[in-house]
């Protein structure tokens, strides 16, 4: 999805890719390079009486003090979502509408936050990163979902800024929600405020849903030890890690390894274990030792300022019901499961005598969407990693056009001569997998909050 810079000036729409700085799009449209100043100037400043107009649910831009650890204060400004939604549906009633015909009196809410590199990427310093957050309502139509606006834009934090801050990105996390849910905002979805339609208006409120991150994200915000503590996994009470499998204590009567591949024996946390697990932490507290010992064991970090300990929001949040890994990460980016599954087919594809020149030949026989676009030439023999239990080395979005092709591979050439038949059974169910998260994400959703 590609974000952009936009404001409205005189009826006319600008857009600047965020790949994009403000001299390359002064150049592009053929002004002098010295105009870029001059230029940005008047686009925050259009941006900003857009922002700044007091509408029924006032200002869209606000600011949050937050208190860093050298007695500084930081002004974080942010997008205020009553505000955002209210002038939104303003000027465009058919999303009143939408809203109104799909929340039935109380909608979920999502939330998203992944950190960004603007520029360039490969820059081995954290200077430039920052966190972005989004939000979003769960029961809008898929359709909407996957526009470029289907998630709206919250704020962004600079990462630097977390070392000094007071409860890290939990508490960052637990100011967010406060702005969402807490009663002592003057308008928010706890209490509600009225949308407009097409019919008039109709009074709008929202619960916390769905925190939907990869691995690190949600580690920090929810405070987790994560893979490096005893207890990796905060939906279960008895998953090991960090250790042998062989070398489980009570010899593996109840506890297993996070290896285990039976799901059966997974004993689940519940919200009301996993807060008494929390409230135990927090009587914990003056004894710095018990607190270390329960921590590892519970796999929590005991912080006061955090989101699971703040005295207004700890009793409607749980990570039980409201954790989602982000399937992407999860499977087709960083190393995820597909890419692993990809590397393990074509070094088995190898093994039979099939050269990746010869995969990378059918693959470019095959006609793909423009949604899709096509591979490079050599893609598989040059992002193929020989070394052993390794993920080949591609994009996500490469990774989503080369397992549809593999699968026809497998289909066309494979199976009719009785080679590989498992892997190329494992591969179409990654295939099938894949499919159901890109086209039924909002089934997926309703899914989860049911199972919870």
């Amino acid at each position: 999805m590609t974000s952009s810079s936009s404001c409205h000036k005189k009826g006319r729409r600008i857009d600047i890719p965020v790949n994009m700085s403000f001299a390359d799009y002064v150049k592009t449209k053929g002004d002098s390079e010295k105009d870029s100043g001059h230029q940005r100037k008047k686009l925050r400043a259009s941006i900003e009486d857009r922002l700044t107009v007091d509408g029924a649910c006032g200002r869209i831009l606000r600011s949050m003090d937050l208190n860093l650890e050298d007695g500084q204060t930081y002004k974080w400004h942010f997008l205020h979502p009553c505000a955002l939604l209210c002038e939104l549906c303003k000027l465009c009633s058919s999303l009143g509408d939408l809203i109104n015909q799909v929340h039935q009196g109380k909608m979920q809410l999502a939330f998203y936050q992944d950190e960004i590199k603007p520029g360039n990427i490969l820059r081995p310093d954290q200077g430039r990163t920052v966190a972005c957050w989004y939000w979003t309502i769960v029961q809008l139509p898929q359709w909407f979902q996957t526009r470029r606006e289907g998630y709206f834009f919250f704020g962004a934090f600079p990462t630097k800024l977390l070392q000094v801050l007071q409860g890290g990105y939990s508490y960052l996390f637990a100011r967010i929600l406060s702005v969402f849910f807490e009663l002592e905002e003057p308008v928010n979805f706890t209490t509600g405020f009225p949308l407009t339609c097409s019919k008039g208006y109709f009074l709008c409120k929202g619960t916390f849903s769905i925190l939907m991150s990869d691995e690190k994200a949600i580690k920090e915000l929810w405070l987790l030890r994560g893979a490096s503590g005893t207890k990796p996994c905060c939906l279960c009470q008895n998953v090991l890690g960090h250790m042998n499998k062989d070398n489980l204590p009570l010899d593996g009567r109840w506890l297993v390894h996070y290896a285990c591949p039976d799901r059966t024996k997974f004993a689940k946390h519940t919200s009301a274990s996993y807060r008494a697990m929390r409230d135990h932490l927090e009587r914990l507290a003056r004894s710095k030792k018990e607190l270390n010992k329960f921590g590892q064991v519970y796999g929590l970090q005991y912080d006061p300022k955090g989101v699971l300990w703040h005295p207004t929001l700890r009793d409607l949040i749980c990570p039980v019901q409201h954790t989602m890994y982000d399937w992407m990460h999860v499977l087709v980016a960083s190393g995820g499961v597909a890419q692993y599954e990809v590397n393990g087919f074509l070094t088995a594809v190898q093994s039979i005598g099939i050269k990746l020149e010869q995969v990378d030949a059918f693959a470019s026989a095959v006609a793909t969407p423009k949604s899709r676009g096509r591979l490079p030439k050599k893609f598989f023999a040059d992002r193929y990693n020989p070394e052993e239990k390794s993920h080949i080395k591609c994009f996500a979005g490469e990774l989503l056009t080369a397992i549809p092709i593999l699968v026809l591979f497998c289909e066309i050439v494979l199976q009719p001569c009785g080679q590989l038949l498992r892997h190329s059974l494992c591969l179409r169910y990654m295939a099938d997998i894949l499919d159901i998260l890109t086209h039924h994400i909002t089934m997926l959703c309703n899914w989860f909050q049911s199972s919870r």
